[in-house]
């Protein structure tokens, strides 16, 4: 564009801003509600009087952009006001911009800490800049945490984060638990044959030595495979650890229809078989019919119905056969007997009972054979159980 006389400057001036001050004889400093850049674009009257910029025998001085600073402190009730023009370069205002004047830009993804960025200082009303470094002050992320971490909220972890490979390192054979505080805590290893006993509320458990008295412990088992016309548990088994046995019968499968009997010696002795068996026993079947044996001079105990099991390879006989105290030498043996059969009829059978062996009180008893009337075992297993004293 084409001028007559000189161009107008790029300087563009707003409308100019008016302060005033009153002296109190000490104060030298005032705030500017503008700031400028100069003392030079300030006009500052005190008492009407147009004081001249500058230090030394000067009046005033500027540290930009806001504080007026007198080299001698007004007078008391000496009145001052400021004219500031308000010099503005280079004015841009919003409407000035196109859109692709930041969209146009290309995306910085990973700012560095001494890039400067724009901000507006709420406090001071103006714009300043600020490098990134100091825009985000006081955040760690991604890191490697090796103490106490803390922080003024919360801090949570994402359900099922915490691996294995996580943890802190702990003694083969702890276990994890919780104190009476609610706090984690461990277990301490035990000792082979330990068992974890509990402690009750307010207390971790602990490991502990099995009872030594009351419990049932398995002793021997024998598989029965082919064919045998007896079965009898070794009489190593029965020994002053134990007071009574038990002896199970397990899918216990004959050769032919049979009364299942037991007869009993001592240590190595020979089976008795005389008639010193009592005993009494009594069945009850699926077609309503009751059996029941009973003898004062019997020579062996019977064990089940009077009526024979079956010999049907779909059905097996199952039930135990208690013996108290058999290491007695004061008392005579005693037995009872409990259990499921299938009779020769293909009938459920149930049946219970018990006996004495009324010979021998002051002698323990260490065998107990049992066998059929006729034919063999041939499939099941028995298995021998002895309670600790």
């Amino acid at each position: 564009m084409s001028y007559i006389g000189k161009k107008p400057s790029d300087i563009t001036r707003a409308i100019a801003n008016y302060d005033t001050f009153t002296g109190d004889g000490s104060t030298t400093t005032f705030t500017l509600t503008q700031g400028a850049a100069s003392a030079n674009d300030l006009t500052v009257v005190v008492n009407n009087v147009r004081q001249e910029p500058g230090s030394g025998s000067k009046s005033y001085t500027l540290t930009p952009p806001t504080s007026l600073v007198f080299n001698t402190a007004p007078a008391a009730s000496d009145e001052i006001y400021v004219i500031n023009p308000t010099q503005v370069e280079s004015v841009v205002r919003a409407g000035d911009l196109s859109s692709g004047a930041i969209t146009g830009q290309t995306a910085e993804t990973t700012p560095a800490d001494g890039d400067t960025l724009l901000m507006f200082d709420a406090s001071a009303t103006a714009l300043r800049k600020i490098t990134k470094a100091n825009l985000f002050t006081g955040i760690t992320t991604n890191a490697t945490h090796t103490g106490e971490v803390t922080g003024a909220t919360a801090l949570t972890i994402a359900d099922n984060a915490v691996t294995l490979a996580k943890m802190a390192s702990g003694t083969d054979g702890n276990l994890i638990t919780y104190d009476a505080s609610g706090n984690p805590a461990y277990v301490a290893t035990g000792n082979a044959g330990q068992i974890l006993t509990s402690a009750g509320a307010g207390a971790p458990p602990t490991f502990a030595a099995a009872p030594t008295s009351g419990c049932w412990e398995k002793l021997d088992t024998i598989t029965i495979s082919g064919t045998t016309s007896q079965i009898e548990h070794e009489e190593a088994n029965f020994t002053s650890t134990h007071r009574d046995y038990k002896i199970m019968l397990s899918n216990v499968a004959l050769t032919a229809d049979a009364t299942m009997r037991m007869r009993v010696a001592t240590d190595g002795g020979t089976l008795g078989s005389g008639t010193n068996y009592k005993y009494a026993m009594t069945s009850y079947r699926s077609n309503n019919s009751t059996g029941i044996e009973h003898d004062q001079d019997g020579t062996a105990f019977p064990l089940g119905g009077a009526t024979a099991a079956g010999a049907d390879a779909k059905y097996t006989q199952n039930f135990e056969i208690n013996l108290y105290n058999p290491l007695s030498t004061t008392t005579f043996f005693h037995f009872s007997s409990v259990g499921m059969q299938v009779d020769n009829n293909d009938y459920a059978m149930t049946h219970i009972g018990g006996g004495v062996y009324v010979t021998g009180h002051d002698v323990a008893f260490k065998r107990f054979v049992l066998y059929l009337s006729t034919g063999d075992f041939n499939a099941g297993t028995s298995t021998l159980y002895g309670r600790i004293v």
